[in-house]
């Protein structure tokens, strides 16, 4: 009789528990990872945050900017249509804007009345009147211009006095107590004076 084989059972392979713990995530790992994204996250909801407000101080920087610069235009117009042609007294009387732009001699009176009125406005002397005075008052304070400098929150002035009778106006655009822009003027008619 042949002599029997030992059994030989088979060996199940054994499990390592430290290998097996290298194939997941820990805890610590999945916290650290959530912590990273999040402060990812935060960061560039900040970072959105920032330009809008920026977005938004440069949209109003530019419509104020846009309502400065249609004003200016509109000053500049009234400042060449500003005329003495239509003083017929000797004394008192206002200059005024054209409705049209005007013709080189349409900012001289044409009688001898006018002219000794517009002379003595040239001098500062007669009536006390000058040839600025009254602008302040003429440049239109409905106009589109004006309702778009306030809609944007700036405010114009006009300074006739404080000129040094030179015939000149300044105006100042300002907003939140910081001046925008400045702009003196001398009005076209003011070069007829001798």
């Amino acid at each position: 009789m042949p002599t029997p084989l030992p059994f030989h059972r088979q060996r199940q392979p054994s499990i390592d528990v430290d290998a097996v713990a290298g194939q997941g995530f820990t805890l610590v790992e999945v916290l650290v990872a959530v912590l990273a994204v999040a402060i990812g996250v935060t960061g560039l909801v900040t970072l959105t945050n920032i330009t809008s407000s920026s977005q938004l101080a440069l949209n109003t920087e530019n419509r104020r900017a846009d309502a400065i610069a249609a004003d200016i235009a509109e000053v500049q117009r009234i400042n060449d249509r500003y005329t003495c042609a239509g003083l017929t007294a000797a004394s008192g009387g206002n200059c005024a804007v054209s409705a049209n732009d005007v013709r080189e001699d349409g900012y001289y009176p044409s009688n001898s009345n006018g002219q000794t009125n517009f002379r003595d406005r040239c001098d500062f002397a007669g009536s006390g009147a000058d040839l600025v005075s009254g602008i302040a008052t003429i440049i239109p304070t409905n106009s589109n211009a004006s309702a778009a400098l306030s809609a944007s929150g700036v405010t114009r002035t006009i300074d006739t006095a404080n000129q040094g009778q030179a015939h000149r106006y300044t105006v100042a655009y300002t907003a939140g107590g910081q001046t925008l822009a400045t702009l003196t003027l001398v009005p076209t008619t003011a070069a007829w004076c001798p």
